[in-house]
């Protein structure tokens, strides 16, 4: 909203308006006029811009510094984890970023702890944080579409299936194309390092077995995928995706 403006539909000069609106210490030659400005102001919806004023007076805001925690909730020692948090004495962070699955008493113990905590995940946590929710089904569907737009026909999937997103969108997306599936090459496991590990080291024996030239892989999760791909690499296979 511009001063001018104001001053064109209260009828006096744009120096006035900016000397009534900017300076209330300012003194109108007439009470009526500076009513009649702070009306026009409040008719165009005009809000005072405090960061331009100070720099218009040479004011230099102070600059305050926030630190924010990331806690990734794909470890095999969360809840040993989240109680040293809670019993530490000082929290140096302002706020808390939670990347993955939390329970409920977790979750109301980093609130207890932080100012301001926000989860980031696939699934609601009832609204007991802040939540940026991810759509973990359309993703894994797009992952296998480009996949399949590769001209790749057999994708494995390792992780979690058991009321998983991902996994639902793996499947109906592989349905979609008329991909027939191969159970042996679909690999249930929690999302942890050690877990995938010993997953994709499974995976891999049942590859030899098969005598398939050609694998490619979707892998799900997290951390989980670090270890994943050791036992890849040490096979030999060149064609893997994650």
């Amino acid at each position: 909203m511009s001063i001018k403006k104001i001053a064109e539909l209260s009828g006096v000069s744009p120096a006035t308006v900016s000397r009534v609106l900017n300076h209330p210490e300012y003194k109108c030659q007439s009470p009526a006029v500076r009513e009649r400005i702070w009306k026009a102001a409040m008719q165009l919806g005009y809000t005072l811009n405090q960061a331009a004023r100070n720099l218009k007076l040479g004011i230099v805001a102070e600059q305050k510094v926030y630190y924010i925690g990331v806690l990734m909730t794909r470890t095999e020692n969360l809840d040993r984890m989240i109680d040293e948090m809670y019993l530490e004495t000082t929290c140096a962070c302002d706020g808390l970023i939670i990347i993955g699955k939390c329970n409920k008493e977790a979750l109301k113990k980093l609130n207890r702890k932080y100012k301001c905590v926000v989860s980031v995940n696939r699934n609601s946590t009832n609204y007991e944080v802040d939540e940026v929710l991810c759509d973990g089904k359309k993703v894994a569907s797009m992952a296998v579409e480009y996949l399949i737009s590769l001209g790749h026909r057999n994708i494995d999937y390792v992780g979690e299936c058991y009321n998983e997103a991902r996994y639902a969108g793996f499947l109906e997306t592989m349905r979609r194309h008329e991909i027939e599936l191969d159970p042996s090459m679909i690999i249930q496991t929690h999302q942890t390092e050690t877990e995938g590990f010993h997953a994709m080291q499974l995976l891999l024996d049942r590859l030899r077995g098969g005598h398939r030239s050609v694998v490619r892989l979707e892998l799900e999760g997290k951390l989980m995928i670090r270890d994943s791909c050791a036992p890849v690499e040490e096979s030999g296979w060149s064609d893997y995706c994650i």
